[in-house]
């Protein structure tokens, strides 16, 4: 009984560390190396399209934020500056 027993974890721990070194020795996919992280926002282009500029100052000096409308939805983004604290 001890002899089949033992033979038994043998044979699960040969398993084991075979299967352990074939994994550790593949080669991760070509195109997970390629891939770059990908950003946490989108570009400031692709937020804004559809949406107009509005000019807050009658001399167009510039203010504190910047204002951006669309019409369609009514929607109003508020773009501060990055010194902002």
């Amino acid at each position: 009984m001890k002899r089949i027993l033992l033979m038994t974890l043998t044979l699960a721990l040969a398993t084991v560390f075979t299967l352990s070194a074939v994994t550790a020795q593949a080669p991760p996919p070509a195109a997970a190396k390629a891939a770059a992280p990908k950003p946490d926002f989108p570009p400031h282009s692709q937020v804004l399209d559809g949406y107009d500029k509005v000019v807050s100052t009658a001399d167009g000096a510039k203010s504190m934020y910047t204002l951006w409308t669309r019409k369609k939805d009514n929607q109003v983004y508020a773009e501060l500056p990055s010194s902002f604290a």
